[in-house]
Formats: structure tokens, sequence, C-alpha cells
């Protein structure tokens, strides 16, 4: 397959849009509308996983959306958002300023197969997560009354919806779009938001959202974020998150030191800061499998996809796995 670099028609055109809002300008009292800061505040959750819905009047097609938090870095606070379809992904890295004002910068990667592009720099408008709702931070949404939602992260009665209406700039054209977005006290993100426009509806359904701090209650979520510390130059962290089955003690300890060392001499190799090394696109953890019990331990195999990158060649490649996982006192780790 030839490398040539790809990207998709809307991430063309991206860096010109500008986004209004209809019906949504002035002072508000707190409390009579949803601010855009506060669909998905970095502060408030670890992790977001929805599935995205898309029907386009003939045919329904679905896809993966993740939102991952990185709080507290040295510009403001990270929201990477990645939506994925097998080798088919868009990832956007998003800068958020400290006093959630404004977007500092944004590096977006866009992958079809193998091939990969990367755009990176100030959007001309506040985005925070590349979706198809095309949220910004200083955009708001006007109360629409409550609804009882069902989704896989539970039963959320009533939801306060907000809507707004929005024109998409895309140079010379236009498009109109309708977004709703479904708010629960009990989750700090969307339990559901929708999007209407002339290429058809959009729903996007919470599966699973994980609070400030949690990497490790879930096995998917400490797959997670084991990949996430590695990208992010951090491979002792990623470490902590490894365990070996001590025959001796009948327990999970630490890995010893020595394969402490031999781990962060491949971990540095792999994803050190080279252009030979690999960056992180996404992964998708799948559901635990049976695995074995060992010592009253049950350690199911859990599998993961994902895809990742060289910034050297520009390639892309997918790459698969399973994991032996055990959960030790609320906390999964990967056994090594």
């Amino acid at each position: 397959m030839s490398r040539k670099t790809w990207l998709m028609a809307a991430l063309m055109a991206i860096a010109m849009i500008a986004v209004t809002i209809a019906g949504c300008s002035g002072t508000t009292e707190k409390g009579s509308t949803l601010s855009g800061r506060d669909i998905f505040d970095p502060q408030r959750f670890s992790m977001a996983v929805y599935n995205v819905t898309m029907d386009d009047g003939s045919s329904v097609s679905w896809h993966d959306f993740q939102v991952i938090t990185h709080p507290g870095e040295p510009e403001g606070d990270r929201l990477t958002s990645v939506s994925f379809q097998k080798n088919v992904s868009t990832r956007a890295d998003t800068m958020i300023s400290a006093d959630r004002r404004k977007t500092v910068s944004v590096l977006i990667t866009s992958i079809n197969q193998t091939n990969v592009q990367i755009n990176g720099g100030q959007l001309s408008f506040n985005m925070t997560v590349l979706d198809d709702a095309w949220n910004s931070l200083d955009d708001t949404y006007q109360p629409a009354g409550t609804a009882n939602v069902s989704t896989p992260a539970g039963m959320y009665d009533s939801c306060h919806v907000y809507g707004g209406n929005k024109t998409l700039y895309f140079g010379n054209a236009s498009s109109d779009i309708r977004v709703l977005y479904y708010m629960h006290p009990s989750s700090p993100v969307p339990v559901l938001y929708t999007l209407e426009g002339p290429t058809g509806l959009y729903t996007y359904t919470l599966q699973s959202v994980y609070l400030p701090g949690d990497n490790d209650s879930t096995p998917g979520r400490v797959i997670q974020a084991f990949f996430d510390d590695l990208d992010n130059g951090r491979p002792e962290s990623a470490f902590n998150y490894l365990v070996t089955y001590d025959a001796v003690n009948g327990g999970f300890v630490s890995p010893d030191e020595a394969t402490n060392r031999q781990y962060l001499e491949n971990m540095n190799r792999t994803y050190g800061l080279g252009d030979e090394s690999f960056r992180v696109q996404y992964v998708d953890a799948g559901a635990p499998e049976p695995g074995v019990t060992q010592a009253g331990y049950h350690t199911p195999v859990v599998p993961w996809a994902s895809v990742h990158y060289q910034v050297g060649n520009m390639y892309a490649y997918r790459l698969d796995g399973s994991f032996y996982m055990v959960d030790l006192n609320g906390h999964w780790k990967i056994i090594v």
C-alpha cells in the first residue's frame, strides 16, 4: 500500500473553521445554560468511553470514541480525544490553559491503514475534543427539557438536556447542525449527546467513565493507563502496573530489580524520543476472558488492540495482544 499521507476532509478544514451558535450570546443567570467549558472538564474525570452511532437515513454505522485527561501539565490541562474504527482513526491532543479560557494548542494525528498525517498549532477557535459536535470552550447551550437515559454505563433518570444550534463554516461553505447534551449530576461527562445535520444523526452513548485519579479500577482502564504512560515518556510509572507471581509466598509482587532494568531498557528504546520510536494512536481493551486461578486469585486474560506509528517514517502499525491480569484489593495489575 502507498505511504502517501492522508487526512479526512473534515480535518482539512478544521484549521479554518469558525463556529457560531445561534441564540446563545449575552450574559445568562448561573445554571440557566450549559457552558462548553463544563462538558469535558479535565479536572472532573480521567477517562470516558463512548459508542458513536451514525444514521444517514439509509444505513447505520458505529465507531468508538475516547476522551482521556492529562491535568496539570506545564501549559495547563490536556484532553486527548480519539475516534477509531480498526485502522482508521483521528486523534487530537488539545492543550487547554490553566484558567480554562482558551485552547493553547492542538496536535491532530490522522491515520488510515498505514498512512499517517500530523498537524499542529493554534486553531482559530477554542475546540475541546475532536468530535462531530464541534464543542468550544466558549460555547453555551440552552435548557431543552429533561429525559431518562439508559446507557451501558448506567440508568440516568431526570437528565437535564441542553441544546444549541450551530453553523459550521468551511471556507465558503456552511453547515447547520443541532446539538443536544444530556447531563446528570452523578456523571462528570455527558451520559448521551446527539447532533443532527445534513449528513444524518450522530448519537454518542456513554460506555464508561472514570473519576479523577482512577487509573486501575478495571482491566480496560489500567491497560489504557499503562500505554498512556509509555507514550508520554513515563516508563517508571507504567512499571507500577506490573506484577509477577511469587510461587514461594503464594502471592503477587512487583517484578525484581533485574526485570525492572530490562523493562526500562526495552521501553526507553521502543517509546523513546528518537525518530524510530513508537507513538500510541489509541488502545482498545476488550472484555475479560476466562483465565487461570493461582493461589486463589482469578487471573482473566484481557485482549487489546492498538494502532502505533513511527514519526520517522510516518508509518502506522496495528498491534494486538493480551494480558493476564489480577485484581489486588480493587486495583488491577498486569501480570508479567
